[in-house]
């Protein structure tokens, strides 16, 4: 089943489902048990988070290398 733009906010709109929601918390337990054996979904995140680790890696050496580094990509990575 996929839900509509309307569908979907009219659910984000409901009390249950900000915050704790039962909503939300369903959702979620849902969409853990779904994706924790999809590989290809656990491989996109394998390869996000060596992405990142690269990305980090670089804005490091930039920033030795005398280069102004944004605020935003700083506080994002992680980076004082």
């Amino acid at each position: 089943m996929k839900l509509t733009k309307e569908q979907a906010d009219y659910i984000r709109s409901k009390k249950s489902f900000k915050s704790e929601g039962i909503v939300k918390s369903i959702f979620g337990r849902l969409l853990k048990k779904k994706l924790k054996n999809d590989r290809g979904f656990m491989k996109a995140v394998d390869d996000a988070d060596k992405a990142t680790e690269k990305l980090k890696k670089t804005v490091l050496q930039m920033k030795k290398d005398g280069v102004e580094i944004p605020p935003v990509i700083k506080q994002r990575l992680g980076i004082k």
